[in-house]
């Protein structure tokens, strides 16, 4: 059986308007994404739906992400949803998972597990 693979996307999206209220959230879940890196069945596609500068140089400088991709709009689920599904078939990726700028996890080791229930 080959290694199969998870595509984790994050949807951000943290401009100047909000960033007061969201900002302290989307560290918090960036730095959830740091302890799933080492995780080889796991791929990290960053969107982010015009974010401020700082959220945007955070996300690219963060060597977390196999690909990152910075939209000029908000494009609410839609980016989300078809620049994932777009990645995981160009990059041969079995399943997706989508995140949000406020998504944590509580289990850094899911991606077996989750693998074999979607595999019975």
């Amino acid at each position: 059986m080959k290694n199969k693979k998870i595509l984790i996307s994050y949807l951000t999206y943290v401009n100047d308007k909000n960033f007061e209220r969201r900002y302290p959230i989307f560290k918090k879940t960036f730095e959830e994404f740091k302890k799933l890196k080492s995780n080889k069945n796991l791929y990290f596609l960053s969107i982010d739906n015009n974010s401020s500068n700082i959220v945007k140089k955070e996300l690219i400088e963060s060597n977390i992400f196999n690909a990152t991709l910075h939209l000029d709009e908000n494009f609410y689920d839609m980016s989300l949803l078809y620049y994932t599904s777009k990645f995981a078939i160009e990059e041969n990726i079995d399943y997706i998972f989508y995140t949000y700028d406020d998504f944590e996890f509580f289990n850094y080791d899911f991606s077996n597990d989750c693998i074999s229930f979607l595999e019975s």
